[in-house]
């Protein structure tokens, strides 16, 4: 592999920007485990999916998270108090995708 390397530019720049993007994933990963709260755990797992409507339940959500789904809950039903997000049965819709980024911002 190592001679193939060295003879394509482009296969090392493949490989070079695969290796960069693995890398900031494993960071924010990394991030998330140890320097976010629960809140902003929380508020990242949304974020993350990409999507207005967001179908787990709460204790997946936990079990995706890290956390317990008591704390989940909770933190889920103060988001929907700020007005960030609706709670439907087994379906979170976020309603202020900005509010939620700038949290995880400050």
């Amino acid at each position: 592999m190592y001679p193939a390397i060295l003879e394509s530019k482009e296969l090392t720049i493949a490989i070079m920007q695969l290796l960069s993007s693995t890398n900031d994933h494993l960071t924010n990963q990394v991030k998330k485990a140890y320097f976010y709260n629960r809140h902003e755990k929380i508020a990242a797992f949304l974020l993350e999916q990409k999507k207005k409507t967001i179908s787990y339940t709460h204790e997946e959500i936990a079990s995706l998270t890290g956390l317990n789904r008591v704390t989940v809950t909770k933190i889920l039903n103060d988001f929907y108090q700020k007005g960030w997000i609706d709670l439907a049965y087994r379906k979170i819709i976020i309603v202020d995708h900005d509010e939620l980024s700038n949290y995880l911002d400050k």
